[in-house]
């Protein structure tokens, strides 16, 4: 089944810094820094529900005919749940706009380090700022990846970052995503030992159930990163 699309925010190639001195000890020193905003968009334009699964604003209840194979469409494909076709979910992915390039962060940080031993994704923080969203949300997972990669594919070196819970339709909320701990420490290793600069993408599922709304609105995100540089104090 094609994906969807997920509608795409700025974010900004040079991430703005808020720098705070976190721990120094002998020869060592540790910093806290925050990134800009990573923005994104989750629009239900991309699911398309054909006109016989539509019934009066509605996702239609068709019983499941007697051979239990519900005629699926190019859009949706149809299972047979609980005598009803139940249209699968629907994925939705995309790639966040621009490179972070973490080379400017650590650049910008010379002056405490002679080098860099560990950069490390601490916390991801995340804003639903607005949700006109019909449907509910199957939760948003975020992924990092090497500058180079297109997709989410994991042969491109693409991981999983962290993941936010589930949202409800029409409802706005922030807090923490869960930080993915393999993910994380790929991350961390790849930013020290092969390139300062990644790609963010996202993912997300729309689950339409027979009975309920058919999808429309959007929900715009905002997420940033707080990230700890280690190493080599300047003397």
């Amino acid at each position: 089944m094609a994906a969807g699309r997920i509608g795409l925010g700025r974010i900004p190639v040079v991430l703005l810094l808020i720098v705070a001195p976190l721990a120094s000890c002998g020869d060592l020193t540790a910093t806290t820094f925050e990134t800009g905003e990573i923005s994104f968009s989750v629009s239900a334009a991309s699911v398309e529900v054909p006109m016989s699964l539509q019934d009066d604003g509605r996702i239609a209840e068709l019983p499941c005919p007697a051979d239990g194979v519900c005629p699926s469409s190019e859009f949706l494909t149809l299972t047979c749940e609980r005598s009803l076709c139940n249209p699968a979910p629907r994925t939705v992915t995309s790639d966040v706009a621009g490179v972070i390039d973490f080379d400017e962060l650590t650049g910008d940080l010379s002056f405490l380090f002679r080098s860099v031993d560990t950069i490390e994704i601490i916390e991801l923080s995340y804003t639903v700022q607005a949700n006109t969203l019909s449907v509910d949300l199957d939760g948003v997972e975020i992924f990092w990846g090497p500058e180079g990669a297109v997709d989410l594919d994991p042969a491109l070196g693409v991981q999983l970052l962290g993941a936010m819970p589930f949202q409800s339709a029409r409802t706005t909320s922030s807090g923490f995503a869960e930080l993915d701990y393999i993910g994380t420490q790929a991350l961390s290793d790849y930013l020290v030992s092969a390139s300062r600069r990644i790609r963010i993408f996202v993912r997300t599922r729309i689950d339409l159930e027979p009975g309920g709304p058919l999808p429309e609105g959007d929900a715009r995100v905002v997420a940033h990163m707080k990230v700890r540089v280690s190493g080599p104090a300047i003397d």
